[in-house]
């Protein structure tokens, strides 16, 4: 009404009940004191904080209750409704979402796929957070350039929650690259940033975010906006969040943080963190990594009829002359294709018809006789018999076995037995994860070719092999015999200089569209007769490390081909790699630097030598 006196104030109750304050009001006269009603103005100053340096002291976050109370020219109160429209909204929490899941948006190129940033034995990853993986879906041969997946939500969740008001409320977003947590990890660092000036490291940068966004009812209040990360593994980022964008701008990534921490500035490398309080804090998000997948099918070179093909590597036949330790065969020669020299079957398997369970090695051999070792308990060769008694003359002579394929430490649902889990780790710590798959669309199982009755051709090719882009990356791990007789100890002793060859990567020529084909093989063979038939005196005369972990290290060797990574100390130089010592499955700081600066899987040319 007209003539309202200067006593008139307001009360402000916090969401909590408690009534903030009733002094320190201006009091406006009427704009208009003619009008009637008459229009005044009633402003409340302060002060927003009791003490601005106890975070206890804000404002809560929620609804404030208004009411005018008044007093009129004949001294009679007046008090307003209640008014609870007012609010002080913002981001309590910031949460990282796969599109589509659980009621959010969809997005058009599908999503990322998010999991937890942890190693290949579920421990977190320095920084933790979360893991975005970029990759496309598609390894057919119709598509070959599928889309990336690169989107993530950001789902920024408020207080209070306006219900149907929501709309009203506008959040706004900022990505912070922060920096990389393995520079600070135990031991040497990865990436050394004692020179940073900030905490920004990420390569090739491509990311993308929608910076604000309104809130929504039909998000429960929450506003959601969308980042596209980039493609580029160990790339990593936090993203905050608030209704009030200038705060944004007082964030910046700690320098040498080791898990990606963000702070108010300045964030001045020498300048120790100060961590944010707990209430900005819940406006940052965890960090996000982007990690990339390299599709591994785990084939084997097993003919459809083993036991047929195992014969054909065999020498089979019935001896001439048997002694105790000595088998002699007149009606065919011992020397072969695989086996041209004396003493070359040394370490073979022999076997004799009528006692066929006992097994012999080879300890020498010439073109017509062959001697075995006799263990300590076991029955001679002539099993109490003489010679002229026997009547079941029949004998195997084995070198290779095709059973030894199956000889893994990490077997899957079909045949698997390159065991890749020293790759795993590895590449875990260059943000790359081995995804075995048990087959894009072949038969895991590959058809032989046996050649002189000994071994496969290494020349091989894969039925429908999955070729490698820069989307997808795919290589396929095989395991077989080495086709080469001079480099696959078979399993004479060694001679002069060490020629064991233990696996072999290739790739197929560049495709129209620019995908690659990779090949990793593994000759399992070889590395069981490394170990179980080792050459004389070892390695230069070093112990040779135990056949699994030569499997384990071999495998690893191979893959890290498909990447470029060149013959050089120590998994990489297969005279270290196969000793046993701890250093030879071990990999530098370069190659995982190279690892994580890989825009994809191609092998150049490694006809490099060891050094």
């Amino acid at each position: 009404p007209k003539g309202l006196k200067p006593a008139t104030t307001l009360e402000i109750t916090d969401p909590n009940g408690v009534v903030l304050s009733n002094q320190n009001l201006t009091f406006h006269p009427a704009v208009d004191p003619n009008a009637d009603p008459a229009d005044y103005s009633i402003t409340w100053a302060g002060p927003w904080t009791t003490d601005p340096n106890n975070p206890k002291s804000y404002l809560y976050l929620g609804n404030y209750r208004i009411v005018v109370k008044g007093v009129s020219q004949d001294d009679s109160p007046l008090e307003s409704a209640p008014y609870d429209k007012v609010s002080l909204v913002e981001v309590k929490k910031v949460e990282l979402a796969e599109c589509g899941s659980a009621g959010l948006p969809s997005c058009q190129d599908g999503g990322v796929r998010l999991a937890e940033n942890e190693d290949s034995n579920g421990n977190p990853m320095p920084g933790g957070g979360k893991a975005a993986f970029p990759d496309g879906t598609e390894p057919t041969q119709t598509q070959p350039n599928p889309d990336y997946r690169r989107t993530v939500l950001l789902r920024a969740e408020l207080e209070p929650n306006l219900g149907p008001d929501a709309g009203q409320v506008t959040v706004h977003f900022r990505s912070i690259d922060v920096d990389d947590p393995s520079a600070q990890a135990a031991g040497s660092p990865i990436d050394d940033d004692t020179v940073a000036t900030s905490s920004a490291d990420n390569r090739n940068e491509t990311a993308t975010l929608v910076t604000s966004a309104t809130a929504s009812p039909d998000q429960g209040g929450a506003a959601i906006t969308y980042l596209k990360v980039s493609t580029q593994q160990e790339n990593n980022y936090r993203l905050a969040a608030s209704t009030h964008e200038p705060w944004l701008a007082t964030l910046c990534g700690v320098v040498s943080s080791g898990d990606g921490a963000v702070q108010k500035t300045p964030c001045s490398p020498g300048v120790p963190a100060v961590p944010l309080p707990s209430d900005d804090g819940r406006q940052v998000s965890d960090m996000l990594t982007v990690w990339r997948t390299l599709h591994l099918e785990v084939d084997a070179l097993v003919s459809q009829d083993p036991a047929a093909d195992q014969a054909a590597m065999d020498i089979r036949d019935n001896h001439t002359r048997l002694w105790r330790n000595r088998l002699r065969d007149d009606s065919r020669p011992f020397f072969d294709g695989g086996h041209p020299n004396r003493d070359d079957w040394v370490g073979a398997n022999v076997s004799l018809g009528f006692h066929a369970s006992d097994w012999y090695d080879a300890t020498d051999n010439t073109d017509r006789d062959v001697r075995v070792n006799v263990a300590t308990g076991q029955p001679d060769l002539l099993n109490g018999q003489r010679d002229r008694d026997i009547t079941d003359r029949s004998y195997i002579l084995r070198d290779d076995e095709i059973a030894s394929l199956d000889r893994s430490q990490s077997c899957g649902p079909t045949t698997c037995v390159a065991d890749y889990s020293l790759a795993t780790d590895i590449f875990a710590r260059a943000y790359i994860r081995l995804l075995p798959v048990v087959q894009f669309d072949v038969d895991a199982t590959i058809p032989f070719v046996i050649v002189d009755h000994r071994n496969i051709t290494s020349n091989f090719s894969l039925p429908n092999q999955v070729p490698s882009s820069r989307t997808f990356w795919a290589t396929h791990l095989v395991s077989a015999f080495d086709g080469n007789a001079a480099s696959d100890l078979d399993p004479r002793p060694l001679r002069g200089s060490f020629a064991i060859n233990l696996g072999l990567t290739t790739v197929g020529a560049p495709l129209n569209d620019g995908r690659h084909k990779l090949k990793s093989t593994v000759f399992i063979e070889t590395i069981r007769d490394t170990y179980e038939k080792p050459p004389t005196g070892g390695v230069g005369g070093a112990p040779l490390v135990l056949s699994p972990e030569v499997n384990r290290r071999v495998t690893a060797h191979e893959i890290l081909h498909t990447f470029g990574i060149v013959h050089d100390a120590p998994i990489m130089c297969a005279e270290i790699n196969i000793q046993n010592n701890t250093v030879g499955g071990t990999v530098t700081d370069d190659h995982i630097h190279a690892l994580r600066s890989a825009e994809r899987p191609v092998m150049p040319p490694h006809n490099d030598p060891c050094p």
